[in-house]
């Protein structure tokens, strides 16, 4: 009985120490009397925590006056950017990206690999570990500093385990990837959807003000991600988002998955491709799509307008599904084609214009790239995670 006393009083002095991270990251700077007041906590245990966070060096004291140079500076507890860093890889067919990022959230160095990536598991892991290693090499200051790995993937993820249950592109099915890349590169790592992390990016970029976020993205393939209070939906065994295999058309375009009519078929870069030469405009990549529509060539509008009309139908689902305060809108598509994000919010308002929703219509911040920031921030919250539950050990 005692034992169990004792966890449950362990688990909730974990518990108020991560609500303290939170009101502090929330905050540009902040006094440990209105984290008691906030927190409804009282002035002792207060500093005892915040003792506990500077020792870890998560947060630091910081002097500011008060008023216009009246009387003693007063003292600030703000969050300490250096406290570590976090490495961000995003994975494609064509290439590898990598940042480094601070635990101010500012990214302090990015490389990308233009490369046919390996379709075989092993040799994927060990070229990623190579690229690892070589910014360690060109980076050794910021790198040693380097104290979890997030990477985002183009599949469904285990998210507790590191395993890619199912990958679509690379025809992968429940392969380790997170736990042998952190035995070859000696830094724990985490795994996430790629369109997850990009909603991550998102939330903090946007400084965390939206507490509900939906993203839908275009690229490679088509897949939605929501975040509510800061936490991912994963849904019920992580799924949640996969709707490149909804039907949108009823008898339509045969989509690789053997169904028909899916959003995929109409949405991935490589059937927006395929439409256009069965058009009979053969385009080798996105960005000479992206030139005849610059040419106002009536073939390359008509499917952009069919594009946007699809991606509307989801926008409109992603709306009484979850209705978030915003719905960002990402990926290389939408990159390539800024003028989707006016096309569909036209078309949202269309079908919505009895019935309208709260929820803004937006462009990503970043398109394309999302998942590479959304990775680093991801790995930089389990590495906080794993910090503040070693206050356990003290």
């Amino acid at each position: 009985m005692g034992n169990k006393k004792q966890q449950s009083q362990m688990e909730m002095k974990i518990e108020n120490r991560r609500a303290v991270m939170e009101q502090v990251k929330d905050e540009e700077y902040v006094s440990r009397a209105s984290l008691a007041r906030e927190l409804r906590m009282s002035p002792t245990s207060m500093s005892r925590i915040c003792g506990d966070l500077m020792e870890l060096g998560l947060i630091h004291e910081i002097q500011k006056a008060e008023s216009a140079g009246v009387g003693r500076k007063a003292v600030w507890l703000k969050k300490n950017p250096d406290a570590f860093y976090s490495l961000g890889i995003l994975i494609r067919q064509d290439f590898i990206g990598c940042i480094i990022a601070d635990y101010g959230e500012k990214m302090i160095f990015q490389k990308k690999w233009e490369e046919e990536v390996p379709q075989n598991s092993r040799r994927l892991i060990e070229t990623v570990a190579q690229h690892i290693k070589e910014v360690e090499t060109q980076q050794p200051a910021f790198f040693k500093k380097v104290e979890a790995v997030g990477i985002s993937f183009p599949g469904i993820i285990d998210v507790k385990t590191g395993m890619i249950r199912y990958s679509d592109l690379f025809g992968w099915e429940n392969t380790a990837f997170a736990v042998p890349l952190s035995e070859m590169i000696g830094i724990p790592c985490y795994m996430a959807r790629d369109i997850k992390a990009s909603v991550i990016e998102e939330y903090h970029c946007g400084g965390r003000k939206e507490k509900s976020i939906g993203f839908l993205s275009l690229s490679q393939e088509v897949g939605a991600a929501w975040i509510q209070d800061g936490n991912i939906i994963n849904g019920a065994d992580g799924i949640c988002g996969e709707i490149g295999h909804k039907t949108v058309i009823f008898h339509g375009r045969k989509c690789t998955c053997g169904k028909q009519g899916c959003a995929a078929a109409y949405l991935t870069e490589a059937s927006i491709l395929k439409q256009a030469e069965e058009s009979g405009h053969f385009c080798a990549s996105l960005f000479q799509l992206a030139q005849a529509y610059e040419r106002k060539e009536s073939w390359a509008e008509t499917l952009l307008q069919k594009t946007a009309e699809i991606a509307a139908l989801l926008v409109e689902d992603m709306i009484v599904w979850n209705n978030p305060e915003k719905i960002v809108l990402g990926g290389r598509t939408v990159r390539l084609f800024p003028e989707l994000l006016d096309l569909v919010q036209e078309e949202v308002a269309k079908s919505n214009a009895g019935f309208p929703a709260a929820a803004r219509i937006e462009g990503s911040i970043n398109p394309g790239n999302e998942s590479m920031m959304g990775a680093a921030y991801i790995a930089m919250d389990e590495n906080e995670k794993v910090k503040i539950n070693s206050l356990k050990e003290m």
